[in-house]
């Protein structure tokens, strides 16, 4: 397990110095049920008993989004959507065209982000709670990394309240 969280720390810390350099997002053509599928597929092995529910429609027209930032914006919300549900609840991901774009929703049933934290988990280093309360491990760079290929693309990300609980 050190092995593997020093090794995500160290790409996380790359990642965030590229897209803080010179990083552009190169568009290809991505289905975004394939990558959620193949996202899901990885994140069980770390999470088994994780249920990650792919809503995103097979035959949506695909986007046009750098791969792999696309796949670093997912996997974080994903992984951190199972990462901190102790209850092991479901994540749902879904798509959708919306105003001309596409409207990609990360939704869990977990402890949910208080609102007055919502702008700060997308700053560099930021980690809610505090170091004797906090179980999950973590860089505090995930959601930062996020905003920042979100921002790339010319794309926004917001956090809402997932009624009746989470995210």
């Amino acid at each position: 397990e050190a092995i593997h969280v020093f090794g995500d720390t160290l790409k996380d810390l790359l990642l965030a110095a590229r897209l803080e350099d010179s990083w552009r997002p190169v568009p290809e053509s991505v289905s975004l049920h394939s990558l959620v599928s193949e996202i899901a597929d990885r994140l069980k092995i770390r999470f088994p008993n994780s249920l990650i529910i792919n809503r995103i429609p097979e035959d949506l027209s695909p986007v046009q989004a750098d791969r792999s930032g696309l796949n670093s914006v997912l996997q974080n919300l994903i992984e951190n959507a199972l990462k901190y549900d102790a209850d092991n609840n479901p994540v749902e991901v879904s798509a959708a065209p919306h105003k001309g774009r596409m409207q990609i929703k990360v939704a869990d049933q977990g402890q949910g982000i208080p609102p007055e934290e919502r702008q700060s988990v997308f700053e560099k280093f930021y980690r809610l709670g505090n170091e004797e309360t906090r179980k999950a491990k973590g860089t505090g760079l995930g959601l930062y990394i996020v905003r920042q290929v979100v921002n790339a693309h010319g794309g926004a990300i917001y956090i809402a309240d997932n009624t009746p609980r989470g995210t």
